[in-house]
């Protein structure tokens, strides 16, 4: 049987078009809070500069994406399915691995971070540590976060997360109903500065956790594209435009660098994470 050309191939994708310039676009959607991966409906934010940085790279692929947030679940089912092409900066598990295709290249590390109010003399440098909280010293997560199970496992109980959005964690941090908010970075800062409480929230300095976030593709994109979006994607990350994206919307990120460095030097250490 005779191979279709590429062209053609990508025509008869329904997620897929080619526009009369002869570039490929392929389709993502806007994830509902997602903090500052997607912001402003998408004008903005990590992954739509990552999404026209690729496109700066292999001027061929371009993306597109409504301004309408979509929740996480649904994003991934439509990427599953192939109503959409394109999932942007979420941490690899084993049921995405079936799902989707992963190139292997990094967009930024996901770090685990703890926030206290200003002043509290409090500090925890691993997530067992919160165990050793009292019942009243509450911890806050945003409703939904895959940690909760982990602290679970880990005996602390004392955990809230009813809050629908990370700036009401922070509100309830400042108000006193919380004594500890664990949120992820990039983000933490972005949000912080977003609630104006850079004088009443305090990031201590520790990384709890670290995780990769990657670009995942749905299983109808073609292999050839797959290689030319992994080669795209290669080239920023060996330029250092990933990073720079990423530090762009994380202030923390600069100053954790070192920080980082001596979390993944200990984890090498201690084996596999």
């Amino acid at each position: 049987m005779t191979k279709l050309p590429l062209y053609f191939a990508l025509l008869l994708l329904p997620c897929l078009h080619a526009p009369a310039a002869g570039a490929v676009t392929l389709r993502t959607e806007v994830e509902a809070d997602a903090s500052m991966k997607w912001v402003a409906g998408g004008t903005s934010g990590i992954c739509p500069e990552v999404l026209r940085a690729i496109s700066r790279k292999d001027p061929g692929i371009e993306f597109a994406w409504s301004a309408g947030p979509v929740p996480q679940k649904r994003v991934v089912a439509e990427a599953e399915t192939g109503r959409i092409d394109v999932v942007c900066g979420l941490g690899r598990t084993p049921e995405r691995e079936q799902q989707l295709v992963i190139p292997a290249v990094v967009l930024y590390d996901d770090t685990l971070v703890a926030a206290v109010r200003a002043g509290d003399p409090l500090r925890v440098s691993d997530l067992a540590e919160l165990k050793k909280l009292p019942p009243s010293d509450t911890v806050l997560l945003t409703h939904g976060a895959r940690l909760v199970g982990r602290l679970a496992e880990l005996g602390v109980r004392q955990v809230d997360e009813g809050a629908r959005s990370p700036a009401d964690n922070l509100e309830k941090l400042v108000r006193g109903r919380g004594r500890v908010f664990l949120f992820h970075e990039p983000g933490m800062a972005w949000e912080i500065r977003q609630a104006h409480l850079e004088d009443k929230v305090e990031v201590l300095p520790a990384i709890l956790s670290v995780d990769q976030h990657y670009l995942m593709l749905s299983r109808r994109v073609p292999s050839e594209l797959v290689k030319r979006i992994t080669a795209a994607l290669t080239a920023l990350k060996n330029d250092g435009t990933l990073h720079d994206i990423a530090a762009r919307w994380s202030p923390g990120l600069r100053r954790r660098h070192g920080a980082l460095q001596e979390w993944d030097a200990a984890a090498t250490m201690a084996g596999p994470r």
